[in-house]
């Protein structure tokens, strides 16, 4: 499905009076007379109540922030600007939300200790624009939830460093919001042009500021989603981006401009991602890209608030820690502020709603080329499996992760995805080597099937040019995957590779890594993992029927990796296994069976059949017999009852 947008012409009529001179304060989120709604509106539903009680839990916190000096590197320089946001930001909307003025108090003393003592042009303060762009949010913010208590020398200090800002953000000659989809589509250009749209409203007389911030901020809304509403950047940093972008759209609209959301038609398809990556077992998020399992911040709820999705909403409140946890706010901390916004957002009571059998489907696909798997709703040891093989609209945090799957089962995760650091092939379940090449960065790859049936379903993906051409022509890789739901769910691929040299005598290895806690051990044509939380176990046979794969177990111990500017141990972050063959094409068939008992596990055989057709034949304890037959093209299960 091709994205489809509708453009909007920016202009500044008919709310382009607010020009000339300051508006009131606060006044681009909420106006004083607005505060009594809102107060209620937080006692509203069970969530929202826990998560005020959270909110304000957190401010007591934050009262003991010292000012004298004010600690701008406590957190770590990369993140100081989101560490301003989170105590001006949150200290001040607990005041409002309270009427107890200790907490106002506290943030003016912090925003104005900010002001004397940093500089919005001094790369010791502000590292990059990442970081004075979040200051700059920040002051502005700041400056709309405080001017009520602030004298008018005070009102002038933070004007005029909100100026400062908005100036060196204006005048960047960096890349971010740049008219190309892969720049505008990044969450840099969010959070820089967000920043620089809120100086611009909170002064009230920058009208090309604020152009400028509409058409950056129009651009990644238009452009950081695919048609089905899956952000290439991952759950963690399409959060960060909308941190830049949405208090700026809803600000905007405030005042009587355009609904940037609205223009974007994939928004309300935006937290689907966060439903389909949330794992069955704590609540955790499926790792991909440059993402941890860790939960999104609170500002992906605004679509579920906005388009009436309770299940997400259930989604986002398990991914956090439940609804009678403060993970809703602390967890919201990490990519700056966003916890205040839900009780602005919530114009109407939502509750979160619990998927039930039968109420959603069990798998889904985005069509930049992602396909999640599940084989319950609500078991917490339901299996999920995820097939990648796609592209991503900004690379820069791009894994080579092309046809890799992951498995997690029976309150365990077997097959993983490591996370943020290592994103190499030989750090995921895919094909690491292929005549000595690995993929490359900035690589990619298609899923060309998916189809769901009886018994479970099948993806198909290729992806022969993401690997280094120069060390070896890889013509095809194709991996055929079948997701076998019931009554033991388990999953099972074959995969066809092949260089353009035609040589016989080809090295492939195949790459698979668990969680660094999880056991290992070799057996039969392959191994098995017992995982370290539940103590259940899966076994990994991978078969060939022209060459004999060599299984080994990685020693990790040692090996390093280098990335932005650091080292990093492998062991840290998974166990590897490899399984390596020479043959023209090594028509690995894997099946990846999670299990508990012994007695529990099937008979695994590998047979031929004329048409290059591999059958895998799983023969069950109670006599039932599954039969897997894998084609170059397709998969397909039969199924003989004991």
């Amino acid at each position: 499905m091709k994205r489809r947008f509708q453009v909007v012409v920016f202009t500044l009529a008919p709310w382009g009076a607010i020009f000339g001179s300051e508006p009131s304060h606060p006044s681009l989120f909420f106006a004083r007379d607005e505060l009594p709604v809102i107060r209620a509106r937080a006692e509203s539903t069970g969530w929202l109540r826990q998560t005020r009680d959270s909110l304000i839990a957190t401010a007591d916190r934050m009262l003991v922030t010292p000012t004298n000096p004010y600690p701008l590197l406590e957190a770590g320089r990369g993140i100081a600007g989101r560490a301003l946001q989170q105590r001006v930001g949150l200290l001040a909307f607990a005041g409002h939300l309270t009427a107890n003025e200790r907490y106002s108090a506290k943030a003016k003393a912090i925003l104005l200790a900010a002001t004397r003592q940093t500089d919005p042009r001094n790369h010791r303060d502000w590292e990059t624009h990442l970081q004075y762009s979040d200051a700059a949010q920040a002051f502005a913010i700041g400056y709309d939830w405080l001017a009520p208590f602030m004298t008018e020398a005070e009102r002038t200090e933070v004007r005029k460093e909100v100026a400062a800002f908005g100036e060196l953000i204006y005048t960047d000659e960096s890349a971010w919001g740049k008219p190309d989809p892969g720049v505008t589509s990044c969450n840099h250009n969010a959070v820089q042009y967000g920043a620089l749209g809120l100086c611009a409203l909170v002064l009230g007389d920058r009208p090309e500021w604020l152009a400028r911030a509409t058409e950056r901020i129009r651009g990644y809304f238009h452009h950081f989603v695919d048609g089905t509403g899956y952000a290439t950047e991952g759950h963690d940093y399409m959060s960060y981006g909308l941190v830049g972008a949405l208090p700026f759209a809803m600000a905007l609209l405030r005042q009587g401009g355009p609904d940037l959301v609205a223009e974007q038609p994939a928004f309300p398809l935006t937290s689907d991602q966060l439903l389909w990556k949330l794992l069955p077992f704590e609540g955790r998020m499926l790792a991909m890209n440059d993402n941890n399992e860790n939960a999104c911040t609170a500002t992906v709820v605004y679509a579920m608030l906005r388009y009436r999705q309770p299940t997400h909403l259930w989604a986002w409140l398990e991914s956090v820690g439940g609804p009678s946890s403060e993970g809703a706010v602390v967890g919201s901390l990490r990519k700056g502020l966003a916890a205040p916004f839900l009780f602005l957002w919530a114009y109407q009571p939502l509750e979160p709603q619990a998927p039930t059998a039968g109420s959603l489907p069990l798998g889904h696909r985005f069509e930049s080329g992602r396909v999640f798997l599940r084989s319950s709703w609500t078991d917490p040891a339901a299996a999920h499996v995820s097939f990648t093989s796609g592209y991503d609209f900004h690379r820069g945090h791009n894994h080579q992760d092309e046809n890799a799957v992951t498995l997690y089962a029976l309150g365990d995760g077997f097959l993983i995805d490591p996370g943020y650091q290592p994103a190499g092939s030989r750090s995921h379940n895919t094909l690491r080597h292929i005549g000595g090449a690995e993929q490359v960065p900035n690589s990619s790859g298609r899923v060309i099937a998916y189809r769901e049936d009886d018994h479970g379903a099948f993806v198909r993906g290729q992806a022969p040019e993401a690997y280094d051409w120069p060390k070896s022509v890889v013509g095809h890789f194709d991996r055929k995957v079948y997701f076998v739901r019931g009554p033991q769910p388990y999953l099972a691929w074959r995969d066809d590779a092949q260089t353009e040299y035609d040589d016989p005598q080809t090295e492939f290895v195949a790459q698979f890594v668990t969680y660094p806690q999880n056991q290992i051990n070799i057996a039969a044509d392959g191994f098995v993992i017992r995982g370290a939380r539940s103590g259940a176990r899966c076994l990994v046979r991978v078969m060939s029927p022209v060459a004999k794969g060599k299984v080994a177990i990685e020693d990790l111990a040692t090996e390093t990796f280098d990335t932005r500017g650091k080292t990093y141990k492998y062991a840290k972050f998974y166990r590897g296994v490899t399984v390596t063959a020479r043959a023209l094409n090594p028509k690995f068939i894997t099946v990846a069976f999670p299990f508990r008992m012994d007695n529990e596990v099937p008979r695994i055989a590998l047979t031929t059949e004329p048409g290059d057709r591999l059958v895998c034949t799983l023969t069950f304890p109670d006599g039932r017999i599954d039969r897997l037959q894998f084609t170059s093209d397709n998969a397909a299960l039969t199924r003989q009852a004991r």
